[in-house]
């Protein structure tokens, strides 16, 4: 069994099933392997010195690049949506519609923002994001051991793109699956 797994916080159903899992990984060996993973959250810190790091659309709402009247119509959106996102008592059927409407009216008033492209690597910078501990061991491992990785984020996909570069791990067996802006090519606005 992997060491980590036998910690007191990793919970179980099946074990056993676990160790039937990792021993065909095992067997399968590397050349079989793929790896597929979220970003917010999962590859990205989700907190630092006892505060929440942000998400990809954080780093956006929270800049310089986002007026102070859009950045309070993002905090309302989410103050109305959110709860509704994590209410156990809704199926799934009933958030969707909602979660539509809350990315759709959140995307409009991006748009009205008109961010540069070439400000996305400055509010990156700025914006205290940063991966998990032990990133560098696993990004690199996988690229050196040629394994795909294949990260699929409901996030902005030009704003973790970035967040990988500047820690210099966006390495060419990684592929991004994300929400990307689409800039004008004249202004490299959106």
């Amino acid at each position: 069994m992997v060491p980590e797994l036998l910690n007191e916080s990793v919970h179980m159903k099946n074990p056993e099933h676990v160790k039937e899992i990792i021993a065909s990984l095992h067997r399968g060996g590397k050349e079989k392997l793929q790896v597929i993973s979220d970003f917010d959250m999962t590859l990205s810190q989700s907190h630092f010195n006892g505060r929440r790091c942000p998400t990809s659309y954080n780093i956006i709402d929270n800049s310089h690049l986002v007026s102070d009247a859009c950045r309070q119509q993002l905090h309302e959106l989410f103050n109305t949506y959110y709860p509704l996102e994590k209410d156990p008592k809704r199926t799934v059927e009933e958030k969707y519609p909602l979660m539509i409407e809350w990315w759709t009216k959140a995307h409009d008033l991006l748009i009205q923002q008109r961010i540069p492209k070439q400000q996305i690597a400055r509010v990156v910078k700025e914006s205290g994001a940063m991966l998990r501990d032990g990133h560098d061991v696993f990004f690199n491992g996988l690229y050196s051991d040629k394994v795909p990785l294949f990260i699929f984020s409901a996030g902005i996909g030009d704003v973790l793109e970035e967040i990988l570069l500047q820690a210099g791990v966006f390495h060419p067996n990684v592929t991004v699956v994300s929400n990307y802006m689409d800039f004008d090519e004249k202004t490299s606005r959106p």
